[in-house]
């Protein structure tokens, strides 16, 4: 998400507008605006799946102890949406 905070920072849209551009909610931008500020860089790590791999397994702890594991074929998109249920 710090890309898309970055792009929005560096935007002259308004909040509302950029969301809606990019299929978020404002609450969520700001959410993670918030976030990238009080975390600073250090705070996410990027996550790169080989798409190529298949039959990938893939186990993430998140910060507030929840627990992602997922095995098959990675999709990024799949990815993301398991990751952003997960929080």
């Amino acid at each position: 998400m710090r890309p898309l905070v970055e792009a929005f920072e560096a935007s002259t849209e308004r909040r509302e507008d950029f969301a809606a551009r990019h299929d978020i909610t404002v609450s969520t931008l700001d959410y993670w605006r918030r976030r990238c500020r009080e975390e600073g860089e250090d705070a996410f790590i990027e996550v790169r799946p080989d798409i190529h791999e298949r039959g990938s397994a893939v186990d993430l702890e998140f910060a507030n102890g929840a627990r992602l594991s997922y095995s098959g074929p990675l999709d990024p998109a799949l990815l993301l949406m398991l990751v952003d249920r997960a929080r």
